[in-house]
């Protein structure tokens, strides 16, 4: 499904081709607990396997050592609430190959995911693709993604190259966004009526590829609430016109302590750091913000 403007920052595309719902029974007898063993795309032992078979609230555990990586066929769903855990000694790669993206995510559940790293999607017509966190079920209620001690990286879409969260709660803990991009917004985070949190992490060099269009290089927000506390966001590129760093629309509101925004750019002079709109709320508490061009505050 190619991709179509139909407002000055909504984009349309056509259902996700292979999206499972996380409405089918889960078994009662489903297990806490698994344990992955390989790097296979799937059968006993694999990721995959494991989240299919894993009870809702269940736990997780890659029992890899790096620098292993697991390749993947097609994208993984998650579609219960769970937790994910990479091993302690460093994370390991989840790739997706440059045919899909990594991870299409259920917005209405609570996921916790660690020690990883999520990489090589590709949906060049589509959201998210590292990360697509959204609603693919009947349900409507908002759940939470965390993301700690994780690199989201080289994963490339029409919006959200690195992740792409509606309607639910990203927080990132310790994580690097780099080397993402997107054709059109979002070239590493787009969040689009949810909330967001960013703590103590790196979001650079991320970009927007299009020459008409394209903006908010490192992120986009759009009606919700963000923070951003500790963190660096530096070296992302909008190649079509606002926002290198943050693009703030549509009634968003952001939180900047203790963080510094720099080196990012545009083509133009609208916000090479930061670009916010005139309905945006922003706060900046000691915080470092590089020759902002701004709008709205």
């Amino acid at each position: 499904g190619a991709i179509s403007r139909s407002g000055e920052l909504y984009w349309e595309c056509e259902p996700l081709s292979g999206a499972r719902s996380n409405d089918h029974a889960v078994s009662v007898n489903a297990p806490m607990n698994q344990v992955v063993t390989n790097t296979l795309d799937s059968g006993a032992g694999s990721l995959r396997m494991a989240l299919s078979e894993v009870s809702t609230g269940g736990t997780i555990n890659i029992n890899l050592q790096p620098p292993a990586s697991i390749q993947l066929d097609s994208q993984l769903v998650i579609d219960r609430s769970l937790t994910l855990n990479g091993p302690q000694a460093g994370p390991i790669a989840i790739l997706a190959g440059d045919s899909s993206r990594v991870m299409l995510i259920n917005a209405h559940n609570d996921i916790s995911i660690s020690n990883v790293i999520i990489s090589n999607g590709n949906v060049p017509e589509e959201w998210g693709g590292g990360i697509l966190q959204r609603h693919t079920g009947s349900r409507l209620d908002e759940g939470g993604l965390l993301i700690s001690n994780s690199i989201i990286r080289n994963n490339h879409a029409g919006q959200g190259g690195g992740v792409w969260s509606e309607r639910g709660r990203l927080i990132l803990q310790n994580c690097q966004v780099d080397s993402n991009s997107a054709q059109f917004t979002g070239g590493g985070i787009f969040t689009s009526r949810g909330d967001l949190e960013i703590h103590h992490s790196k979001i650079s060099a991320n970009a927007t590829t299009s020459s008409v269009d394209a903006e908010g290089g490192g992120i986009v927000l759009e009606l919700g609430k963000t923070k951003i506390i500790g963190s660096l966001i530096t070296g992302n590129v909008s190649a079509g016109g606002k926002g290198g760093g943050i693009l703030i629309n549509s009634e968003a509101q952001l939180s900047v302590i203790n963080s510094t925004i720099i080196n990012n750019s545009v083509p133009s002079s609208l916000g090479k750091n930061i670009y916010a709109s005139k309905q945006s709320q922003i706060s900046i508490v000691n915080s470092i913000i590089d020759n902002a061009a701004n709008q709205g505050f």
